[in-house]
């Protein structure tokens, strides 16, 4: 089982792990013993490394390695500070012109940093030269753009979503709200590789995963209808982390085993005030200081907010000023889950606008104005301009079992909308599951594959328009 803890601060000092001396061998840190060009090197090289990775470099195999032993030493790292400051040539060491532009930048001390750091140079994925193991290298780890994570090239899959199955059931304190969905996501995959691929941004890519993205503009959800109550409109939100317009992030397990941990619960307080009515004995502990924050899949940072200030908690609907609104947190489990089995997170924002569900694309004016204001100056439901856009939403989808629970809710009620509570008489609604992928599908060079597997998301929802706090859940599966 993991859980992700709260986030903690990533400032720290820079330095330089165990390294090797000029003679080769490895010995402590022993920067103070070095002079002049070692100074310098310990400013530029060491500190940026440590703190930025600038990829889209066209690197050579081994940055920096001057006499070409597969290694780079600190007196290489040496003598490329020193072509850099321009107080050597660059025939000194052309192994340090990682471009070859004549000239050797910060970005090619990186490069070279982070071989030293490694040991040995390997071939790596990201650097923007394609090795013998790599289909191709765009000089990133990001997908999307035809070149997967791992190196790999990308297929397009688009998987339009089974209007009967892909059901959101929106589990309010009272009688949950059950809506068919239609639209459709394009898959970008790459493929599997026998062994884990090194990536330039650090870390690996496992063996045996196939890496998924989905672009913002490429999720796409028709207008949902909410009868006497409102519009809904789904929105793919880029996020920096994934890549260049990314919205999904993710992969598919289709070695021998699958995935590991692919079943989660979410877990969010809207009351964590000390003494506050509202206020009850369940749920998340409580902050008297309001900044509680937990880390959460995606390397994404959940803040609690004092309802009534900051950007996500001072919308017109946030009417319990004061009263501070806890962090999500998730717990993953589940151990090794079977071959087709996939964990992607999923950016989304959903607006709602206030037409009691009309969803009316006709434009509907009465006397020169839209006569709903929500749809912005084009008078048109789930456009760019809609007047509410949502907050973005950052949440695992699973092909296994998801759920959230919502404590404190719509205070000071204190409700519990949870799987062993009832809500309204009847037993909560706030669990789903998803189904396998089948890896067979999913050959290199082909469209579609997905049908058949369905991805299965729970979060909660804190102050929705018209309905108040709510679990929605959600599976979106593929025709």
């Amino acid at each position: 089982m993991t859980l992700y803890p709260p986030a903690r601060s990533r400032d720290r000092a820079c330095h330089l792990v165990p390294q090797r001396s000029v003679s080769g061998e490895f010995q402590p840190n022993n920067l103070a013993n070095l002079e002049g060009a070692m100074a310098k090197l310990t400013s530029i090289a060491i500190g940026c490394v440590l703190l930025l990775w600038t990829s889209g470099v066209s690197a050579q195999a081994c940055p920096g390695d001057c006499d070409d032993d597969d290694m780079v030493a600190i007196n290489e790292l040496i003598t490329c500070v020193n072509i850099a400051l321009g107080s050597a040539p660059l025939s000194s060491c052309t192994a340090c012109d990682a471009n070859g532009d004549g000239m050797v930048g910060i970005n090619e001390l990186i490069l070279a940093v982070n071989v030293a750091l490694v040991g040995i140079c390997e071939e790596v994925c990201g650097n923007g030269q394609q090795g013998p193991g790599e289909e191709c290298d765009d000089g990133n780890n990001f997908g999307g753009d035809g070149c997967a994570v791992n190196c790999t090239t990308e297929d397009a899959r688009v998987g339009v979503f089974n209007p009967a199955e892909t059901v959101a059931v929106v589990q309010t304190e009272a009688l949950p709200i059950t809506l068919n969905l239609t639209g459709q996501q394009t898959f970008r995959t790459g493929q599997a590789t026998a062994t884990a691929t090194r990536l330039a941004s650090g870390g690996t890519f496992p063996a045996g995963q196939i890496p998924a993205v989905i672009r913002a503009d490429e999720l796409l959800f028709n207008p949902v209808q909410v009868t006497g109550l409102v519009c809904a409109c789904v929105r793919g939100i880029p996020v920096a982390s994934f890549g260049p317009g990314i919205a999904a992030n993710g992969s598919i397990g289709c070695g021998e085993a699958g995935l590991t941990n692919t079943d989660y619960r979410l877990v969010q307080d809207h009351d964590t005030t000390p003494g506050d009515p509202g206020n009850q004995h369940m749920g998340t502990p409580n902050d008297a200081q309001c900044d509680d924050s937990t880390g959460l899949p995606g390397d994404v940072v959940s803040t609690a907010c004092l309802e009534g200030t900051g950007a996500n908690c001072s919308a017109p609907e946030n009417v319990h000023i004061g009263v501070c609104q806890g962090p999500r947190t998730i717990t993953l489990s589940g151990d090794v889950a079977p071959r087709g089995s996939a964990l992607i997170v999923n950016s989304t924002a959903i607006g709602l606008l206030s037409d009691a569900g009309a969803c009316d694309p006709n434009k509907p004016m009465r006397n020169g104005q839209c006569v709903y204001p929500d749809y912005g100056p084009d008078c048109t439901p789930c456009t760019d301009d809609d007047l509410v856009k949502g907050t973005t939403e950052i949440n695992p989808t699973t092909t296994g079992s998801a759920e959230a629970a919502l404590f404190d809710a719509n205070p000071p009620s204190g409700a519990v909308i949870d799987k062993d509570q009832n809500c309204f008489g009847l037993p909560c609604f706030t669990q789903v599951a998803g189904a396998l992928f089948d890896c067979s599908q999913l050959t290199p060079g082909s469209s579609g594959g997905l049908s058949g597997g369905s991805l299965a998301v729970c979060f909660t929802t804190l102050d929705a328009a018209q309905i108040g706090d709510n679990v929605t859940c959600t599976v979106f599966s593929n025709q």
